[in-house]
């Protein structure tokens, strides 16, 4: 990062808080705005990036958007510890922005394919209401994927689907949930099919998230793309956190787990 220039700091005496506008040159950005707000009634510190057009730049972990700037002399001292610190926030935070705009390796082409038919085809593993969200969740898995029973017989075999399927809940007059005969949510909308199919030299393509030989897709119930195969590591990258002993599968996905 290049040289800095600072202006004053501001105070504006009616909401307590103190800003300090400071600009930074960065290789990868043309110019970037820092601003540091302090809040004296709740003693937080609030750090927002701001290109130089103002408009937005958004970095995990931090708050970002406009700060106004107002006249003032008024300068606090801790205001002064922490602009000392600005430029250093504002490379490592514009690093992590720089690096979040690279996508994770996924698969050029959808090697899934949507599932057809497969409410009618595929065996109901696990149906689970989410009460908060009024939406019903039911896991099917097709014949080899069904045949699964128990986690010694992982890995799953060969042509294994299992699909995800979201949809919401039928509501009454009232809005209240309509039960079936199981006491799970009946089904109004499909919103969505998380898709996983295991075949041989699968998931390569996710590098360092790969999945044993698993690949992933979204679909709409139409059968297009709620997520494309090549946004679908975001999904192999959650079920690196289920572990190689189940073969990357969360629980409720073997038969045997029905209507856990």
């Amino acid at each position: 990062m290049r040289s800095t220039t600072r202006r004053p700091t501001a105070y504006s005496p009616d909401r307590g808080i103190e800003y300090s506008l400071q600009r930074a040159v960065l290789p990868f950005y043309p110019t970037v705005w820092g601003v540091v707000a302090i809040s004296r009634r709740k003693r937080a510190i609030e750090l927002n990036l701001l290109c130089l057009d103002g408009s937005a730049l958004v970095c995990p972990g931090l708050t970002v958007g406009v700060a106004s700037i107002v006249s003032s002399q008024h300068v606090h001292p801790t205001m002064k510890r922490i602009t000392a610190l600005l430029p250093g926030l504002l490379a490592s935070s514009l690093l992590v922005a720089e690096s979040a705009k690279t996508p994770a390796p996924a698969p050029a082409v959808d090697r899934v394919g949507f599932p057809k038919a497969y409410a009618e085809t595929f065996q109901v593993l696990r149906t689970v209401n989410k009460e908060k969200e009024l939406k019903v969740v039911t896991v099917y898995g097709n014949e080899p994927a069904a045949s699964v029973t128990n986690a010694a017989q992982l890995p799953y075999p060969y042509g294994s689907v299992i699909v995800m399927e979201t949809a919401s809940a039928l509501k009454d007059a009232e809005g209240k949930p309509l039960l079936d005969g199981r006491g799970n949510f009946r089904k109004d909308k499909v919103t969505g099919l998380h898709v996983m199919r295991r075949e041989k030299d699968f998931g390569v393509a996710y590098g360092p998230n790969r999945t044993a030989e698993w690949e992933y897709m979204e679909y709409r119930a139409d059968g297009s793309h709620l997520t494309p195969p090549q946004k679908s590591a975001v999904c192999a990258e959650c079920h690196v956190k289920a572990g190689a002993k189940r073969d990357f599968v969360y629980r409720g996905r073997l038969a045997a787990d029905a209507g856990k």
